[in-house]
């Protein structure tokens, strides 16, 4: 393994398109981890719409601005805490594992509770996995795609 931890930082608040000037590396020796903690490395990197918000300043997002000079986090698969890979790729934990899969958890039991004998309608990215828990639950659940394969 790198004996180096690599850091991708907010250079600047984004102007237009992304540009490589945007952003920072910053290197440095990786920590040994203290008592109750775990030193991972980062294969997978979920890149995901929500950031440019972040990166952006856009402060009504649920999540709050990416300061200059800040790391840029994001949901990761690492080394140490593995998807099995002889059941599937452990890319699966940026998908249903990950946060499209949380989302759609919690947004159906937190959010909008499914009542049964009602028909939901649901237009998000994560309506899959929607879908089959509401018809986990009893749901009779609708889904609107944009091709026939999905």
């Amino acid at each position: 393994m790198s004996k180096t931890n690599r850091q991708s930082v907010l250079a600047s608040r984004l102007s237009g398109y992304l540009k490589e000037s945007d952003f920072g590396l910053v290197e440095s020796p990786v920590s040994k981890p203290s008592e109750g903690q775990l030193l991972v490395r980062t294969i997978f990197l979920s890149v995901a719409p929500h950031m440019q918000g972040r990166m952006n300043n856009n402060r009504g997002s649920y999540e709050p601005p990416v300061e200059n000079g800040q790391v840029m986090t994001s949901g990761i698969a690492s080394e140490v805490v593995k998807v099995n890979p002889d059941i599937a790729s452990i890319s699966i934990a940026l998908g249903i594992l990950g946060m499209p899969g949380l989302t759609a958890y919690f947004g159906l039991f937190d959010i909008c509770p499914p009542k049964l004998k009602k028909l939901y309608l649901y237009l998000v990215p994560q309506v899959l996995i929607v879908g089959q828990l509401a018809k986990i639950e009893g749901c009779r659940a609708v889904g609107i795609a944009g091709t026939g394969e999905k």
